[in-house]
């Protein structure tokens, strides 16, 4: 693995961390993060599996970004963005309890 995997492994791992940790310093300092609207408050589900959802498409973009060159790279890494919107998108809504199944 070179050094530059490494380093993005790294990042991508402590983005979420960093999140997390501000959002609770925030909830500890007295923030609730309500919506406008009278759409409730942002909790920690709310926070969290998106943030799973990024983390792992960070991940998911080493292997195009380092097995592949050119236009096949970008392609392959719009494929994973791709399902990546899609199932965070997902998951945000079915967290907040907005999915509704037919």
């Amino acid at each position: 693995m070179t050094e530059k995997i490494r380093r993005r492994m790294v990042m991508v791992g402590l983005a979420p961390v960093a999140a997390i940790v501000t959002w609770a310093a925030v909830r500890l300092a007295g923030g609730d993060f309500v919506i406008r609207g009278g759409h409730g408050t942002v909790g920690p589900g709310d926070v969290w599996w998106p943030l799973v959802g990024s983390t792992v498409l960070g991940f998911s973009l080493i292997g195009p970004s380092y097995l592949a060159d050119g236009v096949d790279a970008l392609a392959l890494s719009g494929l994973h963005i791709v399902t990546a919107i899609v199932l965070i998108g997902a998951s945000r809504r079915r967290s907040r309890g907005t999915t509704r199944v037919s």
